[in-house]
């Protein structure tokens, strides 16, 4: 597309994803209609935004709504979602998709970000790097989701708009992760995280994806206005990693415990018998997850953003500082235990060390003096040079090994244990709270 549009229509604007790109084409000085479903919460609210409500899957609205804009990016669709019907994600994702079509028509002047997914084109039993112009061999078509099912269709239904001559580019994010855009922002895409660490989540099925940071995706699709070429799809990926990897990062900068991995055809079964209970007892009672999503989770799910970054001039955020960034807007809204309290006031690099200090007072006889001071004895820590050489070396084996151990055994980790320990003893015992409790 040659001329910068002036405004654009955002198909979704109150998703988690249409909230950041909203706020990312303001931030660009674009005047933007924001499509919401009615009742739907719109946190947008801007002189160079209009919100316009109604029903996404009506192509009258639609065509309304696109009366004049030069632009639109179409980010509405249905997510995973515990106990949605799984005929919601094709009713959600194929009927919005064929509405906005329907009303699009012939308009080759208009240029048309479509969000897809990575699922469309990834998906394999081992891991595998995807690009846009892989073939589907390696995909385990027979494992996708009813979601993954439904987008395939839907960008489809792009492409082939492309091929009829509209200006359509075509986006594959990973999934997605980072902040809210606003306080009361939809998280349904990063609830999983926030599931383990309200400690709902005690193991994770094996498998493999690409996390996106939402910022870095809201800024492409702001790039695809005026960069790529119509009827090519273009990955916005970011980190390759198997499911442990993931975990293991959070657990570095919480200090929560690894969950345990399992293999999805292990877990399969036992959902097939929890979805046969569902059905007899007419929906009262539910599990968390459909089987068809327990084992689309065992897929790998792995992208090359490659051609986004020549093309789209894409850049991707580094996984820690992602990761801390969601976790951070979790503990604002409130929704972490208060374990995790330290999360809110430090920054990315600081927080591993808080996290094992937290798991180490945990351990310690005075537990109940600690934990309320943990930022203060870091700060004595950083401030010894033994002690800090010490905290750094147990990060380093924590990092290594998963773990941080207990202050028996033999070796190096072991003495410097002891010697945390007896520092948290000593500042107890020189504390006035233990003295009031002698005197």
């Amino acid at each position: 597309m040659d001329a910068k549009p002036k405004k654009v229509l955002v198909l979704g604007a109150g998703g988690f994803l249409g909230e950041h790109i909203v706020q990312e084409l303001t931030a660009s000085r674009y005047r933007v209609a924001a499509a919401v479903r009615p009742g739907a919460a719109c946190a947008c609210a801007s002189s160079q935004v209009s919100v316009l409500r109604g029903d996404l899957a009506d192509p009258s609205f639609v065509g309304g709504a696109l009366e004049g804009v030069d632009a639109a990016i179409v980010a509405a669709g249905r997510t995973w979602q515990p106990r949605l019907p799984l005929g919601e994600y094709h009713r959600q994702n194929v009927g919005i998709t064929d509405a906005f079509f329907q009303a699009l028509g012939r308009r080759p002047e208009l240029r048309v970000v479509f969000t897809s997914s990575l699922a469309t084109v990834s998906g394999s039993r081992t891991p595998r790097v995807f690009t846009e112009d892989s073939d589907r061999q390696e995909v385990c078509e027979r494992w996708l989701n009813p979601y993954a099912q439904a987008k395939i269709r839907c960008e489809r239904r792009a492409l082939d708009a492309a091929a009829r001559g509209n200006d359509v580019v075509v986006l594959n994010p990973g999934q997605l992760l980072g902040p809210g855009a606003s306080a009361g922002s939809n998280l349904a895409t990063a609830f999983v995280l926030l599931w383990f660490c309200q400690g709902k989540a005690p193991f994770y099925i094996r498998g493999g994806v690409t996390v996106s940071d939402v910022r870095d995706v809201a800024r492409g699709h702001v790039a695809a206005l005026t960069h790529g070429r119509s009827g090519q799809r273009y990955i916005l990926g970011g980190h390759c990693l198997d499911r442990g990897r993931l975990y293991a990062t959070v657990c570095r900068l919480t200090g929560l415990r690894r969950p345990r991995g399992v293999p999805a055809p292990l877990v399969y079964p036992l959902m097939a018998v929890v979805d046969g209970l569902a059905r007899l007892s007419a929906g009262r009672f539910q599990g968390p997850a459909h089987r068809s999503f327990v084992r689309g989770e065992g897929l790998y799910y792995y992208g090359d953003s490659g051609k986004a970054v020549r093309e789209l001039g894409y850049r991707i955020t580094p996984l820690e500082s992602t990761i801390f960034d969601t976790l951070r807007h979790y503990q604002v809204r409130g929704l972490l235990p208060a374990e995790l309290g330290f999360i809110e006031d430090v920054t990315v690099e600081d927080a591993p060390a808080l996290a094992l200090l937290t798991q180490l007072a945990k351990q310690a006889s005075c537990a109940g003096f600690l934990l309320p001071r943990i930022r203060p004895v870091y700060a004595a820590c950083r401030a010894n040079r033994q002690l800090d050489a010490t905290l750094r070396r147990l990060l380093e084996k924590a990092e290594a090994d998963g773990a941080v151990g207990s202050p028996s055994g033999v070796g190096q980790r072991a003495q410097d244990l002891r010697r945390l320990h007896q520092f948290f003893e000593h500042l107890y015992f020189a504390s006035d709270e233990f003295l009031r409790q002698v005197r």
